[in-house]
């Protein structure tokens, strides 16, 4: 499929064998459910992890691209266990954002920069 430069993604995989076989089509990616593996009882952590081996066994340029995650932590895991990209849903990406220290970080840097260069009209928090 690359070959006529289609990008094909194999969704709802949720096994090495499942990856293998995209893999062997030429998948651009391979999209596994994070969270409706768990709540199936598949490990996603262990499944994505044989699933990024699969890929560099078979020296592959597929990538993993996370998907159905209902909390920051689990995108995290993800990551961690060889997910090269997520998609996320609003709420969150909001999550990865509300954090305490990411709260003073934004108010510190915005009162640096207004005492620098005065009132910044363009500086704006996620929300």
């Amino acid at each position: 499929m690359r070959a006529q430069n289609i990008n094909v993604t194999a969704t709802a995989i949720y096994s090495k064998i499942q990856a293998y076989l995209a893999i062997s089509a030429d998948a651009n990616y391979i999209a596994p459910y994070f969270n409706r593996m768990e709540n199936v009882n598949i490990n996603p952590r262990e499944a994505i992890s044989e699933m990024s081996a699969a890929i560099k066994r078979a020296n592959s340029s597929t990538k993993i691209l996370g998907a159905s995650f209902k909390n920051v932590s689990q995108v995290n895991s993800a990551l961690e266990c060889g997910a090269h990209a997520v998609t996320l849903g609003a709420d969150i990406f909001s999550q990865a954002f509300e954090m305490p220290s990411i709260d003073k970080a934004v108010k510190d840097f915005t009162s640096d920069f207004e005492a620098v260069f005065g009132a910044a009209s363009t500086i704006s928090k996620f929300s």
